[in-house]
């Protein structure tokens, strides 16, 4: 039985590895990023054969509002069949690297947390770098952390 365990041990860390392959060869096909949250959406319609960044940019400029990686996961899995663990990894991959390129996409992340980031344009931020009210995050996905108690 150690022998199966092993193997099957194996297995998923080599799906791991291979899924985590696939997110970054899918982020190497990023085009022009620049204004990304200006993409072009034709007839209001998801660009289901559009590349990531289109595809990412598409649900936050159709929510018109600061997304949380999550959030945008569930949108992309609608369309799609991939794993949502596998979606979220490129998503996140993805809107690293549009970042760092420049345009207007943004991310703010909220208190100490990276958990608590969530991506939109610069536009939609004040001038201290608040959201505006038309375009504030979803409070209720904040993740607030407790302090653990542990008793013996």
């Amino acid at each position: 039985m150690d022998f199966i365990e092993g193997l099957k041990e194996e297995r998923a860390s080599l799906k791991r590895t291979l899924d985590a392959i696939d997110v970054l060869l899918e982020s190497y096909d990023i085009k022009d990023i620049t204004g990304v949250i200006r993409a072009n959406v034709k007839d209001n319609h998801f660009p289901i054969k559009g590349s990531n960044i289109d595809q990412i940019t598409y649900v936050i400029k159709n929510a018109n509002r600061f997304l949380h990686n999550n959030e945008i996961t569930n949108e992309l899995s609608k369309y799609s069949n991939k794993d949502s663990s596998l979606i979220k990894r490129r998503v996140s991959a993805v809107l690293s690297k549009a970042k760092r390129e420049g345009g207007n996409l943004t991310s703010i992340t909220i208190g100490a947390s990276k958990r608590n980031s969530f991506w939109g344009s610069k536009e939609w931020l004040d001038s201290k770098g608040v959201p505006l009210d038309q375009h504030m995050y979803n409070k209720d996905l904040l993740v607030v952390k407790t302090d653990k108690k542990i008793n013996i």
